[in-house]
């Protein structure tokens, strides 16, 4: 048994002589050889699993007709892949070797790190030439992985973790950096491990924030692993993470105006609504519905289609109001998609005023000239105007001429808004004198398109031709009587 340990011991010793032999250079040509021998690995530095040794044979001297190379290892651990197959011993033949260098490989596969021994036999035209050991140092590699995704939204702050994995070999002095694309800032991008062992996994645990102009979409957040290997080797390694933005799209309903402005009982009127997308993603199939109040009649529903991020459209609604005067509640729905329907539901008012009566009156009568005197042409202008509460529509005047007076006897205002007036201008002849009794005829409508008729009576005096101071006076006196518009009848009568 002890012995067993000295033997042990002798190896041990033995192999660390050998490694530091054939670190550099580990490959003893015999003085009387023109033929070398040299090799490398790919990758450079092997890690577990399969890597390629490369072989080159340079010939310096004369041509040599045969070169052979027989390959062998011993090692647990290490095989040599021929065909597919773990072999442990591999013959080669490079053929003719004229003055240059050839070269062969072979596959390797180490199941663990360590340092490795092959032994070489070169062989040139059947005799030996070479006879060495190869030492290949296999590390076992960290090789880190990260687990998960993250998921944000545009113009927000979350806490957010990570998990990376250690798939490899046992790594030290580890520094993680962590890079944020543009649009997106973390509290923290370093952090510090002392050690990392094999299938060991760490968190990381930072805050990001997003600004409001991020796209939606899938980025990859690039994490830098630097490490230092069982071998005293640095290196780094890039890895990356998903980061999902996502954007939900969030509806706002807003009462434009009513068309017009002042609604009355059984009126034809047009509700306009705004509805906005404020959100970070399209809302799709956008449905409006409104709720009306009873009495009310008109569209009720209305189809927008796909609302972008940031967009509005307005929607609007023909409608008629009831018979009745007051605030009616009304009630809008927006119906739309994403990744399921979802609904915003929002509720306003809409006054509905009472009508105002309307009051057309004579205010004053004017003739030009002043003086009527007969067989004289003058003008008859009208004041009219509207003292009620309500505009009138299509207005207009007809005059009922007595015997004696002939011209003009219609006119048409139109629209005369409450509390405006308008004249009213007609083209007569005087054709006799005397006083005259003139009717007018006023027709309107109001809101409703209801048509009404309102008749007014007042009085002009025709002097005889060529009747001195007297009819001056009377004149003056006459006129005077006429502008205060003596009102015989008023009668509203609706066709």
């Amino acid at each position: 048994m002890k012995g067993e340990r000295v033997k042990s011991k002798f190896r041990g010793v033995a192999k660390i002589t050998l490694l530091s032999l054939f670190l550099m250079l580990l490959i003893q040509i015999s003085s009387a050889s023109p033929l070398s021998l040299t090799y490398k690995t790919i990758p450079a530095n092997p890690s577990i699993g399969e890597f390629v040794l490369q072989l080159y044979v340079t010939n310096l001297g004369n041509d040599v007709t045969t070169v052979e190379l027989f390959i062998s290892e011993k090692e647990e651990g290490l095989a040599i892949i021929e065909r597919g197959k773990e072999v442990s011993y591999v013959y080669l033949n490079l053929g003719g070797v004229p003055q240059g260098t050839a070269s062969a490989e072979l596959k390797l596969r180490a199941e663990k790190s360590g340092f490795y021994e092959l032994s070489v036999n070169l062989r040139a035209n059947g005799s030996e030439s070479i006879r060495n050991v190869i030492v290949l140092k296999v590390s076992d590699k960290p090789s880190f992985s990260a687990i998960g995704s993250v998921e944000i939204e545009p113009s927000s702050r979350k806490e957010c973790s990570i998990k990376i994995k250690n798939n490899g070999g046992k790594a030290r002095d580890v520094k993680v950096y962590l890079k944020t694309p543009e649009g997106i800032v973390s509290n923290t991008s370093k952090f510090y491990f002392k050690e990392w062992s094999t299938g060991e996994e760490r968190i990381l645990n930072f805050t990001l924030t997003t600004d409001g102009s991020l796209e939606i979409g899938v980025y990859e957040i690039p994490i830098e692993v630097g490490y230092t290997d069982d071998f005293g080797n640095i290196a780094t390694d890039t890895i990356t993470v998903s980061m999902n933005v996502i954007g939900r799209p969030e509806i706002v309903i807003s009462v434009d105006k009513t068309t017009p402005e002042r609604i009355y009982p059984d009126m034809d009127f047009t509700l306009n609504l705004a509805v906005e997308n404020t959100g970070f993603d399209e809302a799709k199939n956008v449905r409006v519905e409104l709720g009306i109040p009873e009495g009310f009649q008109g569209e009720t529903e209305k189809l927008l289609g796909t609302l972008k991020k940031k967009e509005m459209k307005t929607v609007s609604f023909t409608l008629k109001s009831g018979n009745k005067t007051g605030v009616f509640p009304f009630e809008v729905q927006v119906f739309y998609e994403h990744d399921e329907e979802k609904r915003v539901l929002e509720n306003f008012n809409v006054f509905v005023s009472e009508r105002g009566k309307i009051s057309l009156d004579i205010a004053g009568v004017f003739t030009s000239p002043q003086i009527l005197t007969a067989g004289t042409r003058f003008k008859l202008s009208l004041q009219l105007e509207n003292s009620g509460k309500q505009d009138a529509k299509a207005v207009s005047i007809n005059l009922i001429l007595p015997e004696g007076i002939s011209g003009k006897k219609s006119y048409f205002i139109g629209t005369l808004e409450s509390g405006d007036s308008a004249t009213a201008s007609f083209d007569l002849i005087a054709n006799e004198a005397g006083e005259k009794r003139i009717e007018a005829v006023i027709s309107y409508m109001d809101q409703k398109f209801d048509r009404y008729e309102v008749e007014k009576e007042f009085s002009l005096y025709v002097f005889e031709q060529g009747g001195g101071e007297i009819y001056l006076f009377a004149a003056i006196v006459v006129v005077g009587i006429a502008l205060l518009v003596t009102i015989k009848k008023i009668r509203g009568r609706r066709k």
